[in-house]
C-alpha cells in the first residue's frame, strides 16, 4: 500500500493559515534576525533553547530568511547526539540594518 495518498489533517492546515495570517512568522523572523545580530553562529536548537519558541515553528521562518538572502549558512556542528546541525548568520546587508 505504497502508492496511499498522505492527507494533510485540517488542524495542521488551520493552524499554519493562523501562523501566516496573524503576522507570527513575521515576528519570529524579526526576533530571528535580532538574536543572530547580537550571537551568530546559531543552530535551530541553540535558537529554541533561548528563546522557547517550538523548533517546528523555527523551520519556516528561517527557510524564508533564507530565500529572501538575510541568513546564511554559516557552519556545521555536532550537537550532542551526533547529529550534524547547520549553524546561522545575518547576510553583511543585514548586518548593518540591525545595528
Amino acid at each position: 500500500m505504497l502508492s496511499q495518498i498522505y492527507i494533510i489533517p485540517v488542524t495542521k492546515l488551520v493552524s499554519y493559515e493562523l501562523f501566516i495570517s496573524e503576522g507570527t512568522c513575521k515576528n519570529i523572523e524579526n526576533y530571528i534576525l535580532h538574536l543572530l545580530a547580537k550571537r551568530p553562529n546559531l543552530s535551530n536548537r541553540q535558537i529554541h533553547q533561548i528563546s522557547g519558541i517550538d523548533i517546528g515553528s523555527l523551520c519556516y521562518p528561517i527557510r524564508s530568511l533564507r530565500r529572501k538572502g538575510d541568513l546564511y549558512v554559516s557552519g556545521k556542528v555536532k550537537n550532542t547526539t551526533g547529529r550534524i546541525a547547520q549553524t546561522y548568520s545575518l547576510t553583511k546587508s543585514v548586518d548593518h540594518v540591525q545595528q
